[in-house]
């Protein structure tokens, strides 16, 4: 068992939490095993260089360029190993989490036609639309089939399945809230909350339940894990939307005003909106509803977002989300060492720089 080193509760860092170095190996190793079909079929490759084992020729890379920090998998088994439990018994669950995490960004780079993902071309860009689409829904299937991986604790893997099905549902609806907000006029803060919750936040809540129900079998145990998990997944969500107005272009590799550009509603946007009135508040949507915005039109909308208070709102709002969260840890009965490294990582998640 890991024992915290050091007491960073209320100490904001940006350096990564030493969760994601010691459960990653685990994680990749575990994808590694899990994912292969056939290693002579182009799924494979598809699949290989989407999680970042290989590059567009099939050829073996180090993964730590091509994927990301397994945000979601890493706090199932951290979860798992605070309460007690063994990275064993949980990391089919894990794997099952970040597989379902992935086919929904394969998918979610269709939607949004964009071209890289992580520094490099995104699937669809390499293989096509179609492959693409395949490629998503066998990487769905294979997260589904990782959660009945232990037939002796059949029960248990049925809990668990069901907990990540409904996430994923919730998951689904929320991406097509988002999608259906890029042409509404009127999206208030709430409905924008409300669908983030479901689109970003459900899959990292269930990672943390999942994490619990594996160590205890007990969903008393789980449900205390819940209002956190909530919380990580706004603070994760409003943390981007503000890097995808104001992050540093040297960093994120997007440019500053990048989700403006792409119209996205995020919530800087909308607070923007309604908080503004008259011509500025008609200049506003006028603009939105553009087929392509000019940089004269970006740098316009970034001064009203500024001028209302929007950045230092989304700011706020990420700080509040982060007092809740550690709070809510206080009450779930963490030893010290995971409340330390538990507090680390909401001052990481809310204060990261990409």
């Amino acid at each position: 068992m890991f024992l915290g080193k050091h007491n960073v509760l209320g100490v904001k860092s940006k350096q990564t939490p030493e969760m994601f170095d010691r459960y990653g190996p685990i994680i990749l190793n575990g994808l590694d095993v899990t994912v292969p079909f056939k290693k002579d079929t182009e799924l494979f490759d598809i699949h290989s260089y989407h999680l970042g084992f290989s590059d567009a020729y099939g050829r073996r890379v180090d993964p730590s360029i091509g994927m990301g920090k397994c945000l979601r998998p890493t706090l199932c088994l951290f979860v798992c190993d605070a309460l007690g439990g063994s990275v064993e018994q949980c990391l089919d669950a894990a794997i099952s989490i970040e597989l379902i995490h992935n086919f929904s960004l394969i998918h979610d780079d269709i939607q949004d036609q964009d071209s890289e993902r992580r520094h490099r071309k995104t699937v669809w860009k390499v293989w096509g639309i179609p492959k693409a689409l395949i490629s998503g829904n066998a990487l769905h299937t294979l997260g589904d089939m990782a959660t009945s991986m232990q037939p002796k604790q059949s029960d248990h893997n049925i809990a668990l399945s069901k907990l990540l099905t409904n996430a994923y549902i919730s998951m689904i609806i929320g991406q097509c809230e988002d999608l259906s907000f890029e042409s509404a006029d009127d999206v208030s803060v709430q409905m924008y909350l409300d669908m983030i919750a479901g689109k970003t936040g459900a899959l990292i809540q269930s990672s943390i339940m999942m994490g619990a129900l594996s160590a205890t079998k007990e969903w008393d145990q789980a449900k205390k894990f819940e209002e956190i998990g909530f919380l990580l997944g706004q603070a994760f969500q409003i943390r981007d939307d503000y890097l995808g107005v104001w992050g540093d272009p040297g960093i994120t590799g997007k440019p500053i005003g990048g989700d403006i550009y792409r119209k996205k509603k995020t919530y800087p946007v909308i607070h923007g909106m309604e908080n503004v009135s008259g011509t500025t508040r008609k200049d506003f949507k006028k603009r939105y509803r553009k087929e392509v915005l000019s940089d004269y039109d970006v740098s316009w909308i970034m001064a009203v977002l500024e001028d209302v208070g929007s950045r230092q709102s989304t700011l706020d709002f990420i700080e509040d989300i982060s007092n809740r969260a550690k709070m809510s840890m206080l009450e779930i009965g963490l030893p010290e060492w995971a409340k330390e490294e538990m507090g680390y990582l909401i001052e990481f998640l809310s204060t990261r720089v990409k």
